[in-house]
């Protein structure tokens, strides 16, 4: 009786005690200062924000967060009136004491405020600041984008006369985004999300830095292994010569001497992509819209393979609206084009300008478009229609005019844009019997150091592998003795060579020469350099 008298006095109550100021104050306050509180922690720790965020995001959701705030500031309002009401105050004092009753009226008056903000959505922060980027369906869903990527480093790029500072994109996109450094960026599931950011009821996730760190090689789980692959040692180190200073390759034998098994395992064997290379790959296929939720992130090199009847289109890239075609989708990747004397000639033609300049360029109604296309090129040929000229154990059904149409159908430039010619016999079976398997891990090996040797040799220009050298570069890296010189001059005049050939043959023998990690390019280099060109000297 004495704690229900205390509570529930007999007499009117014309004064607030102190712990009825503290009661009161924590109805009508208590959201706010929680709130507040937990924001302000958020700042100070940067583990902290992105536990609070992730917190807050999960219990902002299908658009209820506005209604169900109002809900609890009038629930609160009513419990302040409640508890007064059974503390017996006397409201009849609130005109005559009300100068002693300013603290008790100031929470009436900020709910009041509150109420007023939460219905009318006041936004806090100054969105001419803001970006907002992003596809919003009819149930108020944020779906990803194509193209952010490139969105975002343009923005970086312009940052200085941009007065954009912070920047919303969907939950789709926030992986890639993360590639982009230096920007203030948040991504949401929900536009509500993104307006209760703005009425500082929750914060909306912040993107996270991506590093190169979190790259997990599958390379091993995604293609499969040359230890698959019994005999063919001649193809197998051409490959490695290919891979090691990016030179184009050229197979060209029998059906079933194992051309395409070979190509579809390159990649395996291919230097590990660094983080510019992952940019550049991801910024492609975003624009492409070859990106989604679960694969955000290009982290393997790209292995193209088109089929011989695509369109130059298709190829090379283009259309009403422009896009990039397949050999910028096998951008710091392998194209592969099997069959090559099934494609149209005037398509394979188109490759002339990437196989040098690395890039294609395209030009659509007034305006110029150039997309990055420095790829590896592989390609498998037969020797005729039939597949068979020159095969020792099945003989041949076409004409010399069939073979050499057939020949012909790859055109000369084509083939010296090309530096490795290689040609593939059948395996016997002995052969195949005794064969030693070398597995992918051992041949990446070797290739990753010589690309090592090119990287300290290139570090200071734009180059990346032996086969980008100019002439400058080929006559300071590619110093010849006089026996090598003599060797030279013999090979190009008993086999016709033109200086394109030439360079290409001193850029094939550098490789060489960096796959025996030596500093200097000798005879057995030069004399594999050309035995890889015969197979495509005519």
């Amino acid at each position: 009786m004495n704690l229900l008298a205390r509570i529930c006095p007999t007499q009117p109550l014309k004064y607030l005690k102190w712990f009825d100021i503290v009661i009161v104050t924590a109805l009508l306050f208590g959201q706010f200062i929680y709130r507040s509180t937990e924001l302000y922690l958020a700042s100070l720790s940067p583990s902290t924000t992105a536990a609070v965020t992730d917190t807050a995001s999960k219990t902002a959701s299908d658009g209820v967060a506005y209604s169900s705030n109002l809900e609890l500031q009038l629930l609160m309002l009513a419990l302040t009136i409640a508890y007064l009401i059974l503390r017996r105050f006397d409201f009849r004092q609130l005109p005559i004491r009300l100068s002693w009753l300013v603290l008790f009226w100031i929470p009436f008056i900020f709910a009041v405020m509150g109420i007023l903000a939460d219905t009318r959505q006041i936004m806090t922060d100054d969105l001419e600041s803001w970006c907002f980027i992003g596809e919003l369906s009819l149930d108020g869903r944020l779906k990803r984008v194509n193209g952010v990527l490139s969105m975002l480093t343009a923005l970086k790029e312009n940052s200085d006369g941009c007065d954009i500072k912070k920047i919303v994109i969907p939950s789709g996109n926030a992986k890639e985004a993360g590639l982009v450094a230096d920007l203030d960026i948040y991504y949401a599931d929900r536009l509500s999300e993104v307006l209760n950011h703005f009425n500082m009821k929750c914060r909306m996730c912040r993107v996270k830095p991506w590093k190169i760190s979190d790259v997990k090689d599958e390379r091993e789980n995604i293609y499969p292994d040359f230890y698959d692959v019994k005999g063919q040692e001649a193809a197998k180190r051409a490959i490695m010569v290919a891979a090691s200073g990016g030179h184009g390759l050229l197979m060209t034998g029998s059906p079933s001497t194992g051309k395409t098994m070979l190509a579809e395992r390159i990649p395996n064997i291919m230097p590990k992509l660094n983080f510019d290379e992952i940019l550049e790959i991801t910024r492609v296929y975003s624009v492409s819209g070859r990106l989604s939720e679960s694969n955000q992130l290009v982290t393997q090199r790209p292995f193209r393979r088109p089929h011989h009847r695509i369109t130059g289109t298709s190829l090379i890239g283009g259309g009403m609206t422009p896009v990039p075609g397949e050999i910028t989708l096998a951008n710091k990747g392998v194209l592969f084009l099997d069959e090559l004397g099934e494609f149209n000639r005037n398509v394979i033609d188109l490759l002339r300008q990437p196989l040098e300049e690395k890039k294609i360029d395209i030009s659509r109604l007034g305006n110029k478009y150039t997309y990055p296309a420095d790829f590896l090129l592989v390609a498998a040929t037969n020797p005729c229609k039939c597949g068979y000229y020159g095969d020792a154990e099945r003989e041949c059904t076409c004409s010399a005019g069939e073979v050499e149409r057939y020949r012909n159908k790859i055109s000369g430039p084509i083939m010296d844009r090309i530096d490795l010619h290689i040609r593939l016999h059948n395996i016997k079976y002995e052969e195949y019997r005794n064969a030693e398997s070398r597995d992918s891990k051992e041949m990446r090996k070797r290739i990753e150091t010589a690309r090592e040797i090119q990287d300290e040799r290139f570090q200071n220009t734009s180059i990346r592998v032996n086969a980008q050298m100019n002439i400058k570069l080929l006559e300071k890296y590619v110093s010849l003795g006089k026996y090598e010189e003599d060797f030279l001059q013999s090979a190009y005049i008993n086999y016709k060579l033109n200086p394109r050939t030439l360079t290409k043959i001193k850029k094939v023998a550098r490789t060489v020469a960096d796959l025996r990690q030596s500093d200097e390019v000798e005879l057995m280099d030069l004399s594999e350099a050309i035995q890889y060109r015969e197979d495509g000297l005519r």
